[in-house]
């Protein structure tokens, strides 16, 4: 078994019609064993394409969610801000009479 190459990591294909026809048709093997793995290797650029795809959308969407819900936070924060202002000025109000009664009866 002849093996070619700079490693010899190419098997020599032996057609009995010469030397010319055996290089013709190793490097015809070759060629059909290259093209091969270029189509397994593309097929694995495109699933990684999609799969890149799918990442990017999904970051998309999660940055959308992510603005959606400050904004909702903020609304929340200032309703809770205004309730806790309502909040302090009623109980403002309960404790004076209840200071003026207190002077009251001294």
């Amino acid at each position: 078994m002849n093996k070619v190459g700079a490693n010899n990591e190419f098997e020599m294909v032996k057609t009995g019609n010469g030397y010319a026809a055996d290089l013709a048709a190793t490097t015809n093997k070759r060629l059909e064993q290259t093209i091969t793995e270029l189509r397994l290797h593309s097929s694995q650029l495109v699933t990684l394409n999609f799969a890149q795809d799918d990442t990017t959308e999904a970051t998309n969407n999660l940055e959308k969610t992510i603005k959606e819900l400050d904004k909702q936070n903020k609304k929340l924060n200032s309703r809770i801000f205004w309730l806790t202002i309502i909040t302090t000025v009623l109980a403002l109000i309960q404790i004076i009479p209840i200071l003026i009664k207190l002077s009251l009866w001294k």
